[in-house]
């Protein structure tokens, strides 16, 4: 299933050059013909986010020839065809052996799962922010699947791969991030039992190689996401919480006994971590840990505990380890 959002917000006419530029990008066209009066930028946009797999074309170079016939655009492409064909073997090795991994009965919990394995093996590329015509893959599903570093874009288009060869509706959705005035951003939403969720597994990621997974955004909605996040146009609304991994697991925090609650079930479940949202701004970090601490040190029976934080203060989420 390829699910194709951004052609569904194309004109009529629009949707006519999507279809011959994905027909002719497929096959790597040198020329492929474009109806008069088309915004060939605006189409290649719209493939580019529905396509992860056409990670062979440099959708940032656009060149267009226009005669009497029409106009003509004229792709340009990082591989030959010989050179694709052995790429295209390794990627879909690849997207099998991720897929074999994927757990879960119904349609969420595979999602959280892809999340998972997604979140644990990628690494944020930071050095493509800083020079990315030296790592052009890191935007493309190739930065995940092959060199397992990718930057935001090629994330989300790893995801969007991944959950539609599940039969699962997902799509890039781009923005900036609030703490970063000048970054765009990309992530997903996805489709649970028809309602949508953002999930966004960058910021996710295990960027401090603690071996922890995040989910602070894992199957959030609207409401949840604006706190961090500005969306550049507007998308399908992500209304419900009912998939959100904190309502989920139970590990939403309204008072000091509830840390104590989480903390309580980590330790008879033998985990050495609690992973919960506080909802409460009245609570302090100081009493969030400090409250969290004596939790431990009283479950554990310990006389000393060396407690580590990673928080998101604008989303409230604490991970604890200990």
């Amino acid at each position: 299933m390829n699910d194709r959002y951004y052609y569904s917000r194309l004109s009529t006419k629009e949707q006519c050059a999507y279809r011959d530029i994905v027909f002719g990008l497929t096959r790597l066209a040198a020329r492929i013909k474009v109806p008069f009066g088309v915004d060939v930028g605006r189409v290649l946009v719209a493939i580019n986010y529905d396509n992860p797999q056409l990670y062979f074309v440099k959708f940032d170079e656009i060149d267009t020839v226009l005669n009497f016939s029409g106009t003509r655009y004229l792709p340009a492409y990082y591989f030959s065809r010989k050179e694709c064909l052995a790429i295209n073997a390794r990627v879909n090795k690849q997207c099998q052996a991720i897929l074999r991994q994927v757990q879960g009965r119904c349609d969420h919990e595979k999602v959280v799962s892809l999340h998972d394995l997604l979140a644990g093996k990628v690494r944020y590329d930071a050095d493509a922010l800083n020079d990315r015509a030296r790592t052009p893959f890191s935007s493309t599903i190739l930065g995940v699947l092959l060199e397992k570093r990718a930057v935001c874009e090629g994330v989300a288009k790893a995801c969007k791969l991944l959950l539609n060869a599940l039969n699962i509706k997902c799509m890039v959705a781009c923005g900036k991030l609030l703490s970063a005035r000048d970054e765009g951003h990309a992530w997903n939403i996805v489709k649970i039992a028809g309602q949508p969720v953002h999930l966004d597994i960058t910021n996710d990621l295990d960027v401090e190689n603690t071996g922890f997974v995040r989910h602070t955004y894992c199957c959030i909605s609207d409401r949840q996401i604006e706190k961090t996040h500005r969306m550049n146009e507007v998308y399908p609304a992500c209304l419900t919480t009912e998939y959100d991994y904190f309502v989920q697991n139970s590990a939403n925090v309204f008072e000091k006994c509830d840390i104590q609650r989480m903390i309580r079930r980590a330790c008879q479940a033998g985990k050495g971590y609690a992973e919960f949202r506080v909802k409460n701004d009245f609570l302090t970090e100081e009493e969030i840990t400090q409250t969290a601490l004596k939790a431990v040190l009283d479950c554990t029976a310990r006389c000393s505990v060396q407690l580590q934080a990673q928080t998101d203060r604008e989303q409230g989420v604490y991970l604890l380890r200990w």
